[in-house]
C-alpha cells in the first residue's frame, strides 16, 4: 500500500458518519423526536426489546459547543 492510498483511506474515514447517542429510554415512551439534533441532524430510535437508543448521524468529530449542546438538551427533554 503507497502513501497516497493511506492518505485517501485516512480522508475517507474521517468524513465517515456515526451515530450520535443522545440517550437511552423505554422503548414504550419514545413517540417520535421531533427535535433536530446535533448539527440539525434528524432523531430516531433504534430500539432492542424494551429499551430505545435515541440517535442520530453527524458527521465526526462533534464538539461540544454550546449550540450542540442544547441540541442533545433540547432532543431528552421532549424525549421524557
Amino acid at each position: 500500500m503507497t502513501t497516497q492510498e493511506i492518505d485517501v483511506e485516512t480522508r475517507e474515514a474521517a468524513t465517515a458518519s456515526a451515530l450520535y447517542v443522545y440517550g437511552i429510554v423505554v422503548a414504550d415512551t419514545v413517540g417520535g423526536v421531533k427535535a433536530r439534533g446535533v448539527g440539525g441532524a434528524p432523531v430516531r430510535a433504534v430500539v432492542r426489546r424494551d429499551l430505545a437508543a435515541l440517535v442520530s448521524e453527524v458527521e465526526p468529530p462533534v464538539r461540544a459547543k454550546r449550540r450542540e449542546l442544547l441540541a442533545h438538551t433540547e432532543v431528552l427533554n421532549e424525549a421524557v
